[in-house]
């Protein structure tokens, strides 16, 4: 991780403190029937782009589904699906 200090002048390591902070987001918050939140594709695509500028969520009375949609502002849109208790990544595109 020293390597990768992006302020080698700061006491702090700050690429480290964001990845220990979305790791952690990740597991209280995106943990599922699939396993523990830093192991799913939410989860993942949480930890590695951050936290999305806009998500919107759709059901599907029909079908029971969720859908979940995560935009970025880099263009970057994920599309998860909730299918046997857990968020599947389905799509990943730029707008």
């Amino acid at each position: 991780w020293r390597d990768k200090d992006p302020d080698e002048n700061t006491a702090e390591n700050e690429l480290l403190i964001e990845f220990s902070d979305r790791f952690n987001f990740a597991n209280e918050n995106l943990s599922d029937m699939t396993g523990s939140g830093w192991s799913t594709d939410r989860g993942q695509i949480y930890m590695i782009y951050g936290e999305p500028e806009s998500t919107n969520t759709y059901s599907n009375r029909q079908d029971n589904t969720v859908v979940e949609v995560w935009r970025y502002p880099s263009g970057f849109e994920f599309i998860f699906e909730n299918k046997f208790g857990g968020f599947i990544l389905v799509r990943k595109s730029i707008i």
